[in-house]
């Protein structure tokens, strides 16, 4: 799959730039040069997965390719800054974890690299060693993330427990705190049909875990049994009655299958009972 931060900018003056792929790999050497002790697994060209002392950490690069692709001159300025700024935030995460940084987030299985990882070093784990999840719906899970300086790490669930040992209060709490970082939630378009739902440091793919937004009066018009699709930073709702403006959702999530913010190209339905994969 063609990376889109790759697509949509062009190339500078001079020499080309680095692919998303080779920008990546000198991402990741300087990353294992400044912080041997971790652990880099490339997850895509735009995310890297690191372990270090028990924690997993997720990085996105897309904002530093579209750096780069602004200046290819300042190649090594770029990546440092990005790296610096990493491990900074990782020894600030590997001090005691704080209740109050828990969020929630929707992802695919997280977990796939890191027993990858494991079984190639033939390290023992049990479920205790991984993050703490429950079932979204479809491919999807909500995962229980630590949010610091705006990055995300998913600490095990071991880790958690130390802190708040019943995992429905962790869940409760982690929501709590989700909402209070969304803040205003912007609503475009509409009209009952079709609309794209943000809100603050894009954790705008976690407003379908909101049960209040799905009861206001803005969101009822969307129908009994509204349909959404699910990005990192954004969902995407349709009216369930409407078969274009499902259609539309489609589209809209299969002309992003190469963005960064990318989860899937399964639709959702809000039933009574929570949601689920549209269709079934």
């Amino acid at each position: 799959m063609a990376s889109s931060f790759g697509k949509v900018f062009g190339a500078g003056k001079g020499d080309a730039p680095l692919t998303p792929t080779a920008f990546r790999e000198r991402y990741q050497a300087a990353l294992e040069r400044a912080a041997p002790q971790a652990e880099v697994t490339v997850a895509s060209d735009e995310e890297l997965t690191v372990s270090s002392c028990g924690l997993g950490f997720s990085i996105y690069l897309g904002n530093a390719y579209r750096e780069y692709i602004g200046d290819p001159g300042l190649l090594d300025e770029i990546i440092g800054r990005h790296v610096d700024a990493f491990c900074n935030a990782m020894t600030t995460a590997e001090a005691a974890l704080s209740p109050d940084n828990l969020v929630l987030v929707i992802r695919p299985a997280i977990e796939t690299t890191m027993l990858a990882a494991k079984a190639a070093k033939k390290e023992a784990f049990g479920p205790d060693d991984l993050p703490m999840r429950r079932p979204f719906a479809g491919s999807l899970y909500v995962y229980v993330a630590e949010r610091r300086d705006a990055s995300l790490r998913f600490p095990p669930t071991e880790t958690i427990r130390k802190v708040i040992s019943d995992p429905e209060e962790v869940m409760t709490r982690a929501l709590q705190n989700t909402k209070l970082i969304q803040g205003e939630i912007e609503v475009r378009g509409g009209e009952g049909d079709l609309a794209l739902l943000t809100c603050e440091e894009s954790l705008g793919g976690s407003l379908a875990l909101t049960d209040e937004l799905w009861a206001l009066p803005q969101m009822r018009a969307f129908g009994d049994q509204p349909v959404i699709g699910l990005m990192r930073n954004l969902t995407i709702v349709a009216n369930g009655a409407n078969a274009e403006a499902i259609n539309s959702v489609r589209q809209f999530l299969d002309n992003c299958s190469g963005d960064v913010n990318y989860l899937t190209d399964e639709l959702f339905v809000r039933r009574s009972d929570g949601w689920a994969v549209l269709g079934n």
